[in-house]
Order: structure tokens, then C-alpha cells, then sequence
């Protein structure tokens, strides 16, 4: 385990899951550009993860793919985000993000 996962680990340990920065759901920075540049989210990716993968299901039942990993795309405003949800099968499917005072509203977008 390289060091960059184990402060994003130990990080997530003392927030106990409330709000990750900077860490990705692979344990890496987050990037909206693919740069070296890190961004900060306070929300935690591993749950808007989570989320998708419940309206997956609850749409299309227990055969529907899983969310691996989402990436934020865009920072639209302080509360709004554009992101890309990675799915199992090889698809990528567009996520807004919207943050509501502590909650977290996650819905994908209709083409």
C-alpha cells in the first residue's frame, strides 16, 4: 500500500466518514482535469458511489452493473457537480451532485 492511500486511509479513519478530501475511491487525488492538480470535494465519492449503485438496482434489479468508481468531471458551483460514474460492464453513465446542507443528492441525468 503506497503512502498517498494510507494518509487518505488514515484520514477517512479520523473523519470517520464524514467529509474526505482529496482522496478518490481508490485511495488517489482527485482531479477534474487528470493533472497533477488536487482537488477537494466535501463529500465523500465512496458514498455517492453507493448511491448509484442503490438507484441501479432500484431501477433495473440485481442484475444491473456496479458503480467501481466515480470521478468528479466539473465543479459547477460551491453545491453543484457534474461527475462520471465507471460501471462493471465497461459504461460510464453522467452523475450530478448536488450537496443540500449536510445531505448529499446524487441523480443521473436523462440523455
Amino acid at each position: 500500500m503506497n503512502l498517498k492511500k494510507v494518509l487518505c486511509f488514515a484520514l477517512a479513519a479520523v473523519l470517520a466518514g464524514a467529509f474526505l478530501t482529496g482522496c478518490d475511491n481508490n485511495g488517489g487525488g482527485n482531479s477534474s482535469r487528470g493533472d497533477s492538480r488536487k482537488e477537494s470535494y466535501n463529500f465523500d465519492l465512496d458514498q455517492v458511489k453507493s448511491m448509484v449503485n442503490d438507484m441501479l438496482r432500484k431501477e433495473l434489479g440485481s442484475e444491473a452493473a456496479k458503480c467501481l468508481k466515480v470521478k468528479v468531471t466539473e465543479k459547477i458551483d460551491q453545491n453543484h457537480y457534474r461527475a462520471k460514474a465507471m460501471l462493471d460492464n465497461g459504461n460510464d453513465i453522467r452523475v450530478a451532485i448536488e450537496l443540500d446542507g449536510a445531505d448529499i443528492v446524487v441523480s443521473i441525468p436523462e440523455d
